[in-house]
């Protein structure tokens, strides 16, 4: 295995591959987005006709069931996902490529949708979605970014140009891709067509950072992860930086990567404290592949496996945890518990329309 070559691990620790539940043709087509909510343990998939669907398990927990299917939710596909719980309802904020920013009700009860509210922000043109708990975020062409509360009412609307201090705003900009908030919420990162990523501070939404100059190639997607930024490339490479280093870790793999997700692992040792993160990176060629990353810089290839024939589209790690008498702790999205379990779950979805996931134990020894 040439992903694996030089890489001398035990047996034991590289048994990463185990799928437990799956969908063969969740989707009709391409499957774009999904998202994971761990209280209600719903999935939320949106494919490329604009289909929304929830799924959950199964009464004998054996298998993944449709619990949900709204027909043409999007106009055009949907290309991002994000879930908040509120006591019985999981409100569903989805953007596509029609240009438009949904929000919608659904009631876990009783599986229905209670309320749908819509913008459109940019006819016919693909849009990003990113959130805080106050705050939705939207951008995309010309490097526009439109801030929302969650009533849908604009608060404000940025022009960015990643290579034009002068703000131009006749003058035609990259598009953004992608984008993330910190979990701190005080950090706004988004990631251009042109390879640029650049950081804003979210109280005036002044540029802090703008990392450039690596690739020409585009910014398929990025999250923040403690002070470390991670973003995948069209050309094959993850780049990791932070506020004050350009560019902290590089990796490179022979197909473009198209999406990531970063889990961290606090580790309390007799010295000191340790972290290490476990990156995961979907694949032009349909593969989802492992990384373990150091704080120290050091980034080593764990494992690659291939359970979609097409393009990996999105990707997320659960973040439930179980108690086990570890001394570690599990960080995801804001989330900060005892380690309760050896292992988590990574959810992804495909151009081949099938949803996956997968059970990735974490390292033993530590």
């Amino acid at each position: 295995n040439n992903f694996l070559k030089n890489k001398e691990r035990n047996k034991k620790e590289m048994a990463y591959r185990l799928s437990t539940l799956w969908k063969e043709n969740a989707h009709i087509g391409s499957a774009w987005a999904v998202a994971y909510e761990e209280q209600s343990q719903k999935i939320v998939t949106g494919d490329a006709n604009g289909n929304l669907k929830v799924w959950g398990k199964n009464e004998e927990e054996e298998d993944l069931e449709e619990q949900l299917m709204v027909k043409g939710h999007h106009i055009l596909g949907i290309s991002k996902i994000i879930l908040r719980k509120d006591n019985d309802d999981l409100l569903i904020l989805s953007s596509g490529m029609d240009g438009t920013l949904k929000k919608c009700i659904y009631n876990i009860k009783t599986n229905k949708i209670k309320n749908t509210e819509s913008v459109t922000l940019a006819l016919g043109k693909s849009v990003d979605v990113a959130a805080t708990d106050e705050h939705i975020a939207v951008s995309g062409e010309n490097g526009i970014i439109w801030i929302y509360d969650y009533n849908l009412k604009q608060q404000r609307q940025l022009y960015t140009d990643p290579q034009d201090e002068s703000k131009n705003q006749k003058k035609k900009v990259p598009t953004i891709l992608t984008s993330a908030y910190h979990e701190s919420q005080e950090l706004f990162a988004c990631g251009y067509h042109t390879g640029e990523v650049a950081v804003f501070e979210t109280k005036h939404y002044s540029r802090v950072a703008l990392y450039k100059g690596y690739t020409g190639s585009a910014v398929r997607d990025l999250c923040f992860m403690d002070e470390y930024i991670f973003a995948v490339y069209d050309d094959g490479y993850l780049r990791i930086f932070t506020k004050e280093h350009p560019l902290v870790a590089t990796m490179h793999t022979e197909t473009g990567m198209t999406a990531v997700d970063v889990l961290c692992v606090h580790y309390e040792s007799e010295n000191a404290a340790e972290r290490t993160f476990f990156i995961a990176t979907g694949h032009l060629d349909g593969s989802v592949k492992i990384f373990e990353f150091s704080s120290k810089g050091d980034i080593e290839a764990l494992h690659s496996f291939i359970e979609h024939k097409k393009r990996v589209w999105a990707l997320e790690f659960e973040q439930h945890t179980c108690k086990q008498p570890l001394d570690a702790t599990i960080v995801k999205k804001s989330d900060d518990r005892l380690l309760q379990s050896n292992y988590v779950h990574l959810f992804s979805v495909a151009s081949d329309g099938n949803l996956r996931s997968y059970l990735c134990p974490l390292d033993q020894s530590k």
